[in-house]
């Protein structure tokens, strides 16, 4: 790209992401080999480097970057926003009936969620990546992605 903004046209080696970036013939050649290479160069004078200035521009501008960024910050947010958002991580609830609650909870790396008791009501966890400490009256466990769900009446867990 930096050559294209400075109006060279390009020669390079069929691999990768080149086919996508040059326009063969038209900011430079994609070549297969040392002959192809050696032909490429005799037309190099036929690539109009107004041209390859104008692909950068258009392609690859600043402005053009940014609006990327922009549009993929906008579709994490979309995915995001039903989240409850906590100190700790987020949490999102996928049901919530009289007889029960469904929720995803994610804890971020280092982070712990408050002790909880629970007089009414049982909670099943299942760590479904990474690893956690369950603190159980006192007692604290490691729990991980491959263990078998556990089910507590009270229910402390801190993770990762």
């Amino acid at each position: 790209m930096e050559a294209f903004a400075c109006g060279t046209p390009v020669i390079a080696y069929n691999r990768g992401s080149i086919p996508e970036l040059i326009k063969d013939g038209e900011t430079g050649f994609v070549v297969n080999g040392i002959d192809e290479t050696v032909d490429a160069l005799k037309k190099i004078d036929t690539i109009s480097r107004k041209r390859c200035r104008e692909t950068a521009e258009k392609h690859y501008s600043a402005a053009r970057m940014a609006d990327e960024y922009i549009r993929v910050y906008e579709k994490i947010q979309e995915i995001r926003k039903n989240e409850e958002k906590r100190p700790w991580g987020y949490y999102k609830v996928l049901s919530d009936n009289p007889g029960f609650k469904v929720k995803t909870i994610t804890v971020l790396p280092g982070e712990k969620i408050s002790l909880q008791r629970h007089f009414h009501r049982s909670q099943h966890w299942f760590v479904v990546e990474g690893e956690g400490i369950v603190d159980e009256d006192k007692q604290c466990f490691k729990v991980e992605d491959r263990d078998i769900p556990w089910t507590y009446l009270q229910t402390p867990f801190t993770g990762s």
